[in-house]
């Protein structure tokens, strides 16, 4: 197994999410994206390159998405991470959104307007980054 890693444009986008709450992550979730952009290197515009609505209709359908997508992946994320841990030490945080990343895009029915970033921060945030916790070993 390949160890994975971000690339510099998902790396911005991880570092842009961790700002964010998780109402807010949720809201990309549920929102069907009112448009993308080309991200600059001013620390405002890096939001993933996602324009979304946030309301309490986007947030609930977001949960739901979310809720959805945890369903497709656990199995998988599960797998790779048990893989990964014997083949690599230490795993840092950036090595765990990467392999959600990975597995998400891989997972889902993904298009480019899709916030997969998102859905990986979440996961993270659920469990801390300790995919052991995800997984119950």
């Amino acid at each position: 197994m390949k160890i994975p890693t971000l690339s510099e444009t998902d790396k911005k986008s991880w570092e842009s999410l961790q700002r964010l709450n998780e109402d807010d992550l949720y809201a990309m979730l549920g929102a069907e994206p009112a448009g993308f952009y080309q991200p600059i290197s001013a620390p405002e515009s890096l939001l993933v390159g996602y324009l979304f609505d946030k309301t309490t209709e986007t947030i609930a359908r977001g949960k739901h998405k979310f809720s959805q997508i945890l369903d497709v992946v656990r199995k998988k994320i599960c797998e790779k991470w048990k893989s990964l841990k014997k083949k690599s030490s230490p795993i840092d945080k950036l090595m765990v959104m990467a392999l959600l990343l990975e597995i998400i895009r891989q997972s889902i029915d993904y298009h480019h307007h899709f916030p997969c970033e998102a859905a990986a921060e979440l996961i993270c945030r659920a469990c801390e980054y300790n995919l052991d916790k995800f997984c119950g070993f």
